[in-house]
Order: structure tokens, then C-alpha cells, then sequence
């Protein structure tokens, strides 16, 4: 079985006036990527045109069930949803048994 994993570092680009992210995954995937604060969204995305790009947006609006997105434009075409996931706080951070 494959096991998908993800590196994410991002930090706010005082040149750019945006944040930027540096993403490096186990299939030799890696990018760097724009965002953004609007509201209650934080959205980043593939910089550039290359042949596909990733939006990536976490959605707080409701505090109970966070948002996160994760959407592709093929060719500068139209977003579309490739997963989309409501997270919610748990009462024990601990890990478990």
C-alpha cells in the first residue's frame, strides 16, 4: 500500500506582499505556491502556468467545522473539486491508543 506524505513550510513574503509555500511530497512532487487571507479563507496556488494548477483554500466561517479544499485548473480551464474535507476540533489533542 502506497502512503501518501506531504512537507509544508509557508511564511508571509514581505517582497512579494503574500504568503508563500515551499510543498515537497514522497513521489517527487514539488512546488512553491501564493496566498492570500480574504475574510475567513486562506487560499494558496500553484504560481506560474503550468499545465495544472493547485488551489488549495482552508475556510474557518464556521468555527465548528473548518473547510479545506483542494481544487485543479488543467490548461487555465475551470477550477474543479478534487477533495474537500470539514475538520472538527476534538476535545483531547492526544494521539490515540
Amino acid at each position: 500500500m502506497l502512503k501518501w506524505q506531504l512537507h509544508w513550510v509557508a511564511g508571509w513574503d514581505p517582497a512579494h506582499g503574500e504568503y508563500r509555500a515551499t510543498i515537497a511530497d514522497n513521489y517527487g512532487h514539488a512546488d512553491v505556491m501564493r496566498g492570500w487571507i480574504d475574510g475567513d479563507r486562506l487560499t494558496f496556488e500553484t504560481i506560474g502556468d503550468p499545465p495544472a494548477c493547485l488551489r488549495l483554500t482552508w475556510d474557518i466561517s464556521d468555527p465548528a467545522s473548518m473547510t479545506w479544499r483542494n481544487e485543479m485548473s488543467v490548461g487555465g480551464g475551470p477550477w474543479s473539486l478534487v477533495e474537500e474535507y470539514h475538520c472538527q476540533p476534538t476535545e483531547n489533542h492526544a494521539p490515540a491508543p
